[in-house]
């Protein structure tokens, strides 16, 4: 009898928010990175994965890790480098919450369906934005949240979302973002697209080093399923590019899906949805 395929099990959705494919696919862009810019294989991890980010729940401090897991983490990976995707996953599933939860309805006033947006912090009245962030986190489905199926709802939860940062303005003098941006390789879905002002579309750029972010599942993403699986496809088509790469912007070639960023006026948003 055959044993089973070892990746297998790198591709299942588990009981947590990540498969344990999601991290291999990073341990082994970071081994790559560490090969071509000659850096200590645990500093490409830190610094040009989102592995960080799962582990210590945080996007902050990774250029200085003070965190005790983390640092128990990479001490283990040090002395077993092969090993890592097991050691990551170990670390990561120590965590309760890693485990995934049906995403409920947030409070904050910044959740809307499957968008969220964000208002950095310190930013001068005169020159403000707003981030707006994909949340496709209801497995389970036959499609994804941002399917053409669903156009509708997510074009509701836009008009929701813009029409409370309009009341918002309206009454708080400190907030008053005049742009809005969002990157991530899902803008170029057409379903995404199609609910978005055509000028904010029509800004597309394609983000490259040193302006994409290596911390996130607006890059990382990609490499999930809608029920919290590995997608397969994507994963053999970028590990079997890796090893060719001979440096940071070829690496970057090899991700099946480009991050694209879009930055527009928010007055575009309020006439695209018919707020006044």
């Amino acid at each position: 009898m055959h044993s089973p395929n070892p990746e297998v099990k790198l591709f299942e959705p588990t009981i947590y928010k990540y498969p344990v494919g999601y991290f291999d696919t990073q341990v082994r862009f970071a081994h790559h990175l560490a090969r071509v810019n000659n850096l200590p294989f645990v500093d490409a991890l830190t610094q040009y994965t989102a592995v960080y980010r799962r582990i210590t729940g945080s996007n902050e401090g990774f250029k200085t890790p003070t965190n005790p897991t983390w640092f128990e983490l990479v001490s283990a990976i040090d002395q077993n480098t092969d090993q890592a995707t097991q050691l990551v996953w170990s670390s990561f599933i120590q965590n309760p919450k890693s485990v995934y939860r049906e995403g409920l309805p947030s409070s904050d006033g910044r959740h809307f369906g499957s968008y969220i947006y964000k208002f950095p912090d310190n930013q001068p009245v005169d020159n403000q934005h707003l981030e707006l962030h994909f949340a496709d986190s209801q497995r389970g489905q036959e499609k994804s949240d941002f399917s053409r199926r669903y156009l509708v709802d997510r074009i509701a939860d836009l008009t929701r979302l813009f029409l409370t940062v309009h009341q918002k303005m309206a009454n708080d003098s400190s907030f008053q973002p005049q742009e809005v941006t969002l990157g991530s390789w899902m803008c170029a879905f057409p379903s995404v697209q199609e609910s978005l002002p055509p000028n904010f579309v029509a800004s597309a750029k394609i983000l490259r080093p040193p302006d994409l972010s290596f911390r996130g599942d607006s890059l990382w993403g990609q490499f999930l399923t809608h029920n919290g699986g590995l997608n397969v496809p994507r994963f053999y088509e970028f590990t079997s590019k890796l090893p060719q790469a001979q440096n940071l912007d070829q690496l970057v070639d090899a991700f099946p899906m480009p991050v694209i960023f879009l930055r527009g006026p928010i007055q575009d948003f309020f006439s695209h949805y018919q707020i006044q």
